[in-house]
């Protein structure tokens, strides 16, 4: 059920040129042991070009080492008798005393150390000497004797004196032909026709992105009837099981680009590329990315070194699956966000929030492992087909390196104009309940849509006008005129207009004199 080109190849490779020790990092230990054993993978090659049947075992915390097959019954006790008189291989529960077994297992014999990863480092996420120690005793033995011993485990995060003796393999997630497969096999267990191609399309893009074979199988089982399978159940399944993942979270806000008044140049972006012939499979939306990524560069570095690792592991990323992207630059409370989120919904595909701050954990390695999984977890989701909008109000802070990979265009949001701030008093005075033409204006000169919907939302729960409800708020061009003055000067010329065709450009203006009164339509107060 697993491509061959894949984790059974490796391993193949690994047995014919006597690697003595593997690190598998896979969701379920027990699945990759029967994929290991049914495709053949662990079996002795031979010096004519056949193969013999390796004896196997495997290794359990609660266990200790037990037999897989028949070879492995006499290879376990050879070992036994190997440790002396009495010995219970039970006993061998314990971690190193089960590497000291292994020690004695016969020429060509096949280890499966289960969920080892929680063995190789203590609690306080230190290494652990003895099983180190132990491990490199028996890379040196594994090799001359041609045994493989095999650490599985969620995710391995080895000690430097193990780095370069253990081969670390990491199982992708279900790929696209391997769902279809395991879809297929539980239509045929329930007795029912083979799905057409259209439902295993579906079945795919609702599935895509899940942990493990095993995981894909009960999601299956659990939706399917004899009207077929229940696709908006399997997609509330996997928005839960993607948000289980550190750092990631579905987002199912269900804003659309109608709700989101101005900015029509950057939407009309967003609808070209998730209809374009790349094709769009998933939007990950990296918010406020400048504070996510602090440390990484620049004369104040990250000393853990971990915002360093996140900014290679994303530019490698990027780099490697060929993912689009765009950047979204502007002041505060100008749409950027909702717009990135709206994006999910136009193209029809999930949006995945990445968190990168709750990706930075206490452990050693904690950090660096979070972001491959979660990455991991993205590009199954997307099946290589995923577009980065990100959202920053100090793109200063950003290296270049990163910058490039924005292919897709830097579109700067500037505060809303004139006629935009009506079509957004227009769009939440209506959610209110209230007819614009009915309301008393406060001077908006300068405000963003945040801003609107603050001074709307207010008077509405307040039961107080619009213009009681302006005198509560302080807009960001009056709070930090100096500062949107400088992210004007450094869009204008270098970055997109995410309200009009081109580049953005800003020429300063003498402040006008401030304006005395309100633009009163009709004394009305929203209650």
């Amino acid at each position: 059920m697993m491509p061959t080109n894949t984790i059974l190849t490796e391993v193949a490779a690994a047995r014919r040129i006597s690697t003595p020790l593997v690190a598998i990092q896979t969701p379920d230990s027990s699945e990759t042991e029967s994929l290991l054993i049914e495709s053949g993978a662990l079996r002795v090659p031979r010096s004519d070009g056949g193969f013999d049947d390796a004896p196997l075992l495997r290794w359990t915390v609660n266990s200790g080492i037990e037999p897989i097959t028949a070879g492995g019954v006499e290879a376990l006790e050879a070992a036994v008798a190997g440790m002396g008189d009495g010995y219970d291989p039970i006993s061998s529960s314990n971690p190193v005393e089960a590497l000291l077994l292994a020690d004695k297992l016969p020429a060509g014999s096949v280890l499966l150390l289960h969920h080892y990863h929680l063995m190789v480092r203590d609690s306080s996420g230190a290494a652990a000497p003895g099983v180190v120690s132990a491990l490199l005793d028996l890379r040196d033995t594994n090799k001359v004797a041609g045994r493989l011993t095999i650490l599985t485990g969620v995710r391995f995060d080895l000690p430097t004196e193990l780095s370069g003796s253990v081969l670390v393999i990491d199982e992708p997630l279900p790929g696209d032909d391997q769902i279809r497969t395991l879809v297929s096999a539980q239509y045929d267990n329930a007795g029912l026709a083979a799905p057409a191609d259209d439902e295993l399309d579906r079945a795919v893009d609702a599935l895509s992105g899940l942990p493990s074979a095993f995981t894909v199988e009960q999601a299956t089982a659990r939706t399917l009837s004899s009207d077929g399978l229940d696709t908006k159940a399997l997609w509330d399944r996997k928005r839960r099981l993607i948000s289980e993942t550190k750092g990631l979270t579905v987002w199912d806000g269900g804003e659309t680009f109608d709700m989101i008044k101005g900015y029509d140049n950057v939407k009309t972006k967003l609808g070209r590329v998730n209809r374009g012939k790349r094709g769009v499979n998933g939007i990950v939306f990296i918010d406020e990315i400048e504070k996510a990524l602090s440390g990484s560069s620049g004369a104040v570095a990250d000393s853990s070194g971990t915002s360093q690792d996140q900014l290679g592991v994303l530019l490698e990323w990027m780099a490697d699956e060929d993912a689009s992207g765009l950047l979204f630059v502007g002041h505060p409370g100008t749409s950027k966000s909702v717009i990135a989120k709206a994006a999910g919904t136009d193209a029809g595909v999930p949006t995945i929030k990445l968190d990168l701050g709750a990706l930075k954990g206490s452990l050693v390695g904690e950090s660096e492992g979070n972001v491959r999984a979660a990455i991991k977890t993205i590009n199954a989701v997307s099946r290589g087909k995923a577009l980065v909008i990100a959202t920053s109000n100090n793109i200063a802070a950003l290296p270049p390196e990163l910058l490039r990979r924005f292919r897709k265009g830097i579109y700067f949001f500037d505060l809303p104009t004139k006629a935009e701030r009506e079509k957004i008093w227009s769009l939440y005075l209506s959610k209110a309940g209230l007819d614009p033409a009915a309301v008393v204006f406060p001077d908006d000169r300068d405000w963003t849509g945040a801003e609107i919907e603050t001074c709307v939302d207010t008077a509405w729960d307040e039961g107080i006008s619009l213009e009681e409800a302006a005198l509560s708020i302080v807009p960001v061009a009056v709070a930090n005129p100096e500062k949107v003055e400088a992210l004007r000067r450094l869009a204008s010329g270098s970055y997109i207009s995410a309200s009009s065709p081109g580049v953005y450009r800003w020429t300063p203006t003498t402040p006008a004199a401030p304006r005395r009164g309100v633009r009163k339509i009709a004394n009305a107060k929203l209650n």
